[in-house]
Formats: structure tokens, sequence, C-alpha cells
């Protein structure tokens, strides 16, 4: 199994490099750059995302000042990136592969019609522990993807 890994924080990419590290987790190409950047050309069966999903006005945000700024504000609506990440993300996945985007518990349904409206099937969201959707994920059918 390849994984791929990628960060715009150098800082947060160290991290991660070292955590997995710590962990045994060895076979992780840490690359550094925003979405897709840093994979041009690459095609992946699964695609995993924490973007910035916290609204530029969001009251939350104040009480988040231990976090980078970078890692939490996903611009004035907090769908910005989410919406980056899923227009960018099909011809970076194959046939079948999924897309599954982390974000805010009231943003859901948003989530979900960015994913329909970029092609994506079999689209829902799933539960964290505390019974918030935080969760949403869509797969790519053939007949969707672009060529490459």
């Amino acid at each position: 199994m390849r994984v791929t890994g990628v960060d715009i924080s150098p800082s947060a990419l160290e991290v991660a490099v070292q955590n997995s590290r710590d962990l045994g987790l060895a076979r992780i190409d840490w690359r550094l750059g925003s979405w897709f950047g840093p994979v041009p050309g690459g095609r992946f069966d699964v695609i995993v995302a924490n973007p910035p999903y916290v609204a530029a006005a969001d009251p939350a945000l104040e009480r988040l000042r231990a976090e980078p700024a970078i890692a939490l504000c996903g611009g004035p609506t907090g769908l910005e990136a989410l919406s980056a990440i899923a227009g960018a993300a099909v011809p970076h996945l194959h046939t079948h592969g999924w897309l599954i985007l982390e974000h805010g518990s009231d943003q859901a349904a948003d989530v979900a019609r960015l994913l329909e409206r970029h092609g994506f099937a079999e689209v829902r969201s799933h539960l964290d522990f505390s019974g918030k959707p935080r969760v949403t994920l869509g797969t790519v059918h053939s007949s969707h993807q672009e060529t490459t």
C-alpha cells in the first residue's frame, strides 16, 4: 500500500513526519504544498482531507486561538477549501475511488451538494462520536472521470 500525505504548513508537515516515524509508519511519502499541487498526475484509490472549514466570521475561531488560522479558517463561508478539493479531486482518483472530507457539523448538506455537483456518486455523511455529521464522502465512476 502506498500512502502520500500533503500539508501546506512546513511545521505541521514536520510534526506529521515525526508522528509517522514514532508510530513505525515508514512508508508514507510526505510532501509540502497545497492540495493536489505536490502530486501532479497522481492517482489514488482514496483521498482523505481535513481542510480548514471554519467560516472567517465564526465566533468559534476566538476559542481556537492556539491553532494556526491557516488550519482552521476556510474563507468567508468555510466551504472554499472543501469546494476546491471536490472540484480538483476527480482526475486524481481511480475509477471507484473515494473522496472523504471532514467538515463542520453544520456543513454536511452543503458538502454533499458540492460532491454531487462535481460528479461524485453514492454521496453520504457519517456521524462523529457525539452524533454530529462530520465526514462526507463520495465515489467516482468511470463515466464521470476526466481523462488524463
